[in-house]
């Protein structure tokens, strides 16, 4: 029988929190960690291997494993698509940097979002697609080699002028056509782009890697309701999805900052059964 299994990223709490929250996840019927890296490291480019394998013996000591890395560029917004040859040649040299990061952390995929990143302006369609479809080629053949898959994030309208709509990020992942460049759907893109529906599924089920369990503005699913998530899960049951659905959602001030992350999975659990 297909079961999903359940993952959260890091931004949801703060870092100086993380040995606490990590210590008390896997009794929530959490396995897995996705990573925002910059959470973790002020400058992941100085990164020893030591450092690294510290922060994953701390992740698994408490019975869970990394899953993979999101949240790329966040600390980097010289880099990115359209902004001329050199930098995005500095840009595939610091995803692949980032490709070693994961493996290292026992990570198997890399989700490329990064709103700010892709945006192409007044560049026509065609040609952003163009320029894209190369850019990601590179990053494919460099991902085959460090055996790690790295995912487009679809987002909406409303975050980003590139890559809008499943519907895009499912044509570039076609012209891409690459084993090791895959999909992922993200529910909150997904409802402002109006794309809640088995179709949208059915088109990915053999591509999708990751799901995204979040709601706009990465407002805690403890205490926002406005994506209709049990439709979503429904339909992930319906292509028999297998692998981590995971929260993301931000941090917010509060005098309880685990009480969130734990009502938030307990309410995920009640949306997306196993």
């Amino acid at each position: 029988m297909n079961k999903m299994k359940y993952a959260i990223s890091n931004i949801a709490w703060p870092q100086e929190k993380t040995d606490v929250v990590l210590g008390m996840l896997y009794e929530t019927g959490i396995s897995g960690i996705e990573i925002a890296p910059s959470r973790v490291w002020k400058d992941t480019e100085k990164l020893s291997f030591f450092e690294i394998n510290k922060f994953r013996q701390l992740v698994e000591k408490h019975q869970l494993r990394i899953i993979g890395l999101h949240s790329l560029l966040y600390d980097h917004p010289e880099l990115g698509l359209f902004k001329g040859k050199n930098i995005e040649d500095k840009t595939i040299e610091f995803l692949e940097h980032l490709m070693n990061i994961c493996c290292d952390l026992g990570g198997k995929f890399l989700i490329f979002g990064s709103p700010k990143a892709r945006e192409r302006g007044n560049l026509p369609i065609e040609e952003a697609m163009k320029i894209a479809s190369e850019f990601f080629k590179k990053i494919a053949e460099k991902a085959q080699h460090h055996n790690v898959f790295f995912c487009i994030e679809h987002l909406g309208p409303d975050e980003t002028d590139f890559i809008d709509s499943a519907r895009v990020s499912l044509e570039l992942i076609r012209r891409v056509n690459h084993p090791y460049f895959r999909g992922h759907l993200d529910a909150k893109s997904l409802h402002s782009s109006g794309e809640i529906c088995f179709e949208t599924f059915r088109d990915f089920a053999d591509i999708i890697q990751h799901f995204h369990i979040n709601e706009p503005g990465l407002n805690p699913i403890a205490v926002s309701s406005v994506v209709n998530h049990q439709l979503l899960a429904q339909y992930l049951k319906e292509i028999k999805y297998d692998n981590y659905v995971s929260i993301e959602q931000k941090t917010i001030e509060t005098s309880d900052p685990i009480g969130i992350v734990k009502k938030s999975i307990e309410v995920m659990k009640t949306w997306y059964r196993q």
